[in-house]
């Protein structure tokens, strides 16, 4: 069986909320390339290898942007998944992701202890985008 599915205008919101989400990956990641340079870090070492303070802090940057890749390419479907069916719902749990991983990051850079509010931002919006695919899934299959 077929199944049509027209975009709603308010999709353009989910647009910019991809947007967003995109320019907080590449300003962390720019974070870490800044810091590969303050920190002594060269390519191709992924992380500092020492204990000193300065390694610590690299490896902090480091691991607040790739806890954002690691979950990237999951919430970015799940947005435009959700935002196809739910576009003004789903816009605003991308907003609420990227504001999570922009906290995250800033409190993991200043100590491990510090990410659990940004997480706590960040996860349930990607859960919600996760609900979203299955409603717009239960949607399609009862169409």
């Amino acid at each position: 069986m077929a199944y049509a599915l027209v975009l709603q205008p308010e999709f353009r919101y989910v647009i910019w909320s991809f947007f967003l989400i995109t320019v907080v990956n590449f300003g962390l990641g720019e974070r870490v390339a800044f810091g590969r340079k303050k920190y002594g870090v060269k390519l191709p070492h992924f992380m500092a290898s020492g204990s000193s303070p300065k390694d610590i802090a690299f490896n902090c940057l480091q691991r607040g942007h790739m806890n954002m890749l690691e979950t990237l390419q999951c919430v970015l479907v799940a947005l435009l998944v959700s935002g196809a069916f739910y576009p003004t719902y789903s816009a605003i749990c991308g907003v609420l992701y990227a504001i999570g991983r922009v906290i995250y990051a800033l409190g993991y850079s200043s100590s491990p202890k510090n990410r659990a509010f940004g997480q706590l931002v960040a996860v349930p919006a990607f859960l919600a985008l996760v609900y979203g695919c299955w409603c717009a899934g239960q949607e399609v299959a009862s169409a």
